[in-house]
């Protein structure tokens, strides 16, 4: 078959673009995939960010951008399959069959009824996580297909000697009234166990930030005082890697404090990151809800939290009781190969042939 993929964030190569790379090269080893995009550089630094093998995969004109609607569906004829990560509008294509992927949640008034009308000749909506989907199904009335977003659990060990350390990992981005992230909130949750007699234990954060977000990032650094805590803003993979499996805990905190109903994409739409940290050993506690909480729930691996003290009472009995922790860590090395890429892989080759 002959595929076409487009992602219109294409050039940010986060988390949507690597499920869209991914897909792209499980497809390429059976099918012509073509990618709509005009730099062609973009492969070649997936494949590094990644680890993509993208090889097979074919670069072809963006007609999705600066491009009339007509050019753009006679462009697209003769395409068996396109498949598109929508940032919330439709094209109408002539393809034999049309794919959407949503990887945030939309509410169905923020939908206009001509999305709706366009949505009918879709084949199939894909989503990323069951929160996802429960927005999604809703806002285009709609049942749409989980596949979850494939995770390298094979790096990761967790047979390495651990440490009495705590982390965290994520990128630093706004959001109305503080950090998707909850950086600062985190902080302070592990400054209150220190004070309240916690020795012995750090708390290491390992952040990624844009140029623009320099600052608000050293804000956080100037707030750490002579507490154990190492931010660290420039790791390399295998430093990440390395943190993951020398950690003990890992913290996530997306979603705290925010009006969910009126935001739900303030909370963690999926949270590769927890299936990295159970991969590595990493007992999650995360914040109770979006992704988080489906992926800690689903297999048992962890524990989820409603307010800080709640993530301080917690960590606490963590700490203190080293057979749960290893109870966690039994079920969370079965449940990190769900995610994997031959999961995924699969999945996606059976929807869309």
């Amino acid at each position: 078959m002959k595929i076409g993929i487009f992602d219109p964030y294409l050039d940010t190569l986060g988390g949507g673009e690597r499920y869209m790379l991914t897909l792209a090269e499980c497809l390429s080893k059976s099918n012509k995939v073509f990618v709509f995009w005009n730099d062609h550089s973009i492969i070649e630094k997936a494949e590094k960010k990644f680890g993509l093998d993208l090889k097979n995969v074919k670069m072809t004109k963006n007609v999705f951008s600066n491009t009339t609607k007509i050019y753009r569906f006679f462009a697209t004829f003769g395409y068996d399959r396109i498949i598109l990560l929508s940032d919330g509008s439709i094209p109408v294509l002539p393809a034999k069959k049309t794919f959407v992927h949503f990887q945030a949640p939309l509410k169905e008034e923020n939908v206009m009824s001509t999305t709706k009308a366009k949505l009918k000749a879709i084949k199939a909506i894909i989503v990323n996580s069951y929160y996802t989907k429960k927005y999604i199904d809703q806002a285009f009335s709609r049942n749409s297909t989980v596949i979850y977003p494939p995770v390298e659990v094979d790096k990761f060990s967790n047979t390495k000697k651990k440490e009495n350390i705590i982390l965290t990992v994520g990128r630093y981005s706004r959001i109305p009234g503080g950090d998707f992230k909850k950086h600062t909130e985190m902080i302070k949750a592990f400054k209150d166990l220190v004070d309240a007699g916690l020795k012995g234990w750090k708390f290491h954060m390992v952040i990624s930030h844009l140029p623009r977000d320099e600052e608000k990032v050293q804000g956080l650094i100037n707030t750490v005082g002579n507490y154990p805590i190492k931010i660290v803003t420039k790791a390399s993979n295998e430093e990440i890697i390395d943190l993951y499996e020398k950690s003990k805990i890992y913290w996530h905190a997306a979603g705290y404090g925010e009006d969910l109903h009126k935001n739900p994409d303030h909370a963690e739409h999926f949270g590769i990151a927890i299936v990295e940290a159970i991969a590595a050993g990493a007992v999650p506690v995360v914040f109770g809800a979006g992704g988080l909480k489906e992926i800690v729930e689903k297999g048992d691996v962890g524990r989820v939290w409603n307010n800080l003290n709640e993530l301080k009472v917690i960590t606490n009995e963590l700490i203190s009781n080293e057979l749960l922790r290893r109870e966690f860590i039994a079920r969370g090395t079965k449940e990190a190969g769900f995610y994997s890429k031959d999961r995924f892989c699969k999945e996606v080759t059976e929807l869309v042939k």
